[in-house]
């Protein structure tokens, strides 16, 4: 679950929303208001695109794209090769070229709530304001966190949220080995009135697709 895991952190950056960074007046004012317009949102649906720099690996600088769906705790997200689905109980992981799905229980406590991810970092960041920068041409407040909590993988990020829009447009986490993850965000759409069924895999609308069953 380790992948899932992280994979998360990086979307949903914004765990990193503090009460800390009232030390910076300015940082706790864009990130109060950004998670509000989170807060206030039924559900969400983007498109991401990710990239990994490793200092020490050859293949450093590969990205991977997709699309996400979220719900309250439930989300869906797409990439070329496979497709994750959660409804809180269950997480399917279909993947493509196999034509198989794997079924497991889903447990929040990985970290993959966003609810409980904001929870458990509130006391555990100082925020600084570092001015507005344009990524892809919008106007962004640039904001730097540091992690205070030793047992974090993560203990630096940049946030790059939009002035007009509180949506996070791109955002930079860096671990304790220096390794950034680099996550961009576009056609993000708020209140789509998502059913519970999106966040659930059919198998009955994806025929001859094995499936591997981990929840009976």
């Amino acid at each position: 679950m380790r992948t899932f895991s992280v994979f998360f952190l990086g979307i949903f950056a914004l765990i990193f929303l503090n009460s800390a960074s009232a030390q910076d007046a300015k940082a706790a004012e864009v990130l109060k208001a950004s998670e509000a317009k989170f807060n206030g949102m039924a559900d969400f649906a983007a498109n991401f695109k990710y990239s990994l720099q490793n200092p020490a690996a050859k293949n450093s600088g590969a990205s991977k794209q997709g699309k996400i769906k979220y719900k309250k705790g439930k989300f869906r997200v797409e990439m070329s090769d496979q497709d994750l689905y959660c409804d809180k109980n269950k997480l399917w992981v279909y993947i493509k070229a196999d034509k198989e799905v794997n079924v497991t229980p889903y447990d929040g406590s990985d970290g993959l709530d966003i609810e409980t991810i904001f929870k458990s970092y509130k006391q555990n960041a100082k925020a600084r304001y570092d001015g507005q920068k344009a990524v892809n041409g919008i106007a962004c407040h640039e904001i730097f966190i540091a992690s205070t909590d030793k047992k974090s993988d993560y203990n630096q990020v940049r946030l790059w949220i939009n002035t007009k829009t509180n949506f996070l447009e791109k955002a930079e986490l860096t671990d304790r080995r220096q390794v950034k993850t680099i996550y961009e965000f576009s056609n993000v759409k708020a209140n789509n009135g998502f059913s519970d069924n999106e966040f659930r895999f059919d198998v009955a609308k994806n025929p001859g697709v094995k499936v591997y069953d981990e929840t009976n």
